[in-house]
């Protein structure tokens, strides 16, 4: 847990704004063979949207293209299907992008090198005209009708579309996902509910255990809106650079230990002078010079402690 944790708060330092910044946080995942020591873009969140803004005023405004640029330039994986997915959303649409795009680890997986590929691999099929050969045949296996060959084919080319998968273990996943929706739209088809709702959880742990269920997807950028990871922010970044007087012993702990613990104690081992009143209190107790510096020395100590710790 400490090796995770240490991980989570583990920083870098951008190489384009030289700030100090948290890995996990603030630059994005990616599988490309460029990052692949951290598994981290290079610079930060915030320099790679400047960077796309570099392009979007050399391309006078073209979004289209100065995505495009951006992601060529910064290893990303392009895809106009996600663009049209995004397109209308408020803010800046490479940030939009990089949220979709980091938000599933198929897509995650993908860099520039695969963009050029997406339409000429992955297009949908005109399932009407699909001619059932053997080809077709050897994907699926026999026994389905035309038209549930029609619909495998149909399911499993969006899945394509949308995780635009390169190995073959993830082919296989999606396949297997299109084999159990088309037997689940037989069960609905025959009214049993039994089995339709059998399949119905089967795909919906298969999705979850690859991780393409949407809804399971957590946007690591969202997370800084939860109330406990503002807070987070906030201490991290040090609001206050120094505490006020008033707030450095609030519960008078301290106060309470030097009252009746170590300033009777240094009077007892004749470290300091008793001049104790009821008007007065222990304000009259004068301890030795050696003891206040080695008091002070210690909150000195403690402070530095502090800073180093990221305390303010």
């Amino acid at each position: 847990m400490k090796k995770e944790k240490g991980q989570k708060l583990a920083k870098r330092t951008c190489p384009y704004c030289g700030e100090e910044k948290f890995l996990s946080r603030d630059f994005y995942g990616s599988e490309s063979v460029l990052y692949s020591s951290e598994k981290r873009h290079i610079i930060c969140k915030n320099c790679m949207n400047i960077r796309y803004n570099f392009f979007l005023a050399k391309c006078d405004g073209d979004e289209l293209l100065a995505l495009r640029r951006t992601c060529d330039n910064l290893d990303i994986v392009f895809d106009e299907g996600i663009v049209k997915r995004i397109e209308g959303k408020e803010g800046s649409m490479f940030l939009n992008y990089m949220k979709t795009i980091n938000a599933n680890s198929i897509l995650r997986n993908l860099n520039s090198l695969d963009s050029p590929m997406f339409n000429e691999m992955h297009s949908k099929p005109n399932v009407e005209d699909l001619v059932i050969d053997n080809n077709i045949v050897m994907k699926w296996g026999d026994g389905f009708t035309k038209r549930e060959y029609q619909q495998l084919e149909y399911i499993y080319s969006e899945y394509m579309e949308e995780y635009k998968p390169k190995d073959l273990s993830t082919k296989k996943i999606l396949k297997d996902l299109s084999m159990t929706e088309l037997l689940r739209e037989r069960a609905r088809l025959k009214n049993d509910d039994k089995t339709y709702d059998m399949y119905t959880k089967l795909l919906s742990k298969s999705r979850a255990d690859a991780n393409i269920q949407p809804n399971q997807n957590k946007d690591e950028d969202d997370e800084k809106f939860i109330f406990g990871m503002m807070m987070k922010i906030y201490e991290l970044k040090k609001p206050v650079v120094k505490r006020l007087k008033e707030y450095q012993d609030v519960d008078w702990i301290e106060r309470y230990i030097m009252r009746f613990l170590f300033k009777p104690l240094a009077v007892a081992l004749g470290f300091g002078s008793a001049n104790y009143s009821l008007e007065e209190g222990d304000s009259g107790i004068q301890l030795d010079e050696k003891v206040k510096k080695a008091i002070q020395a210690v909150k000195e100590e403690e402070e530095e402690e502090k800073r180093k710790n990221g305390d303010s």
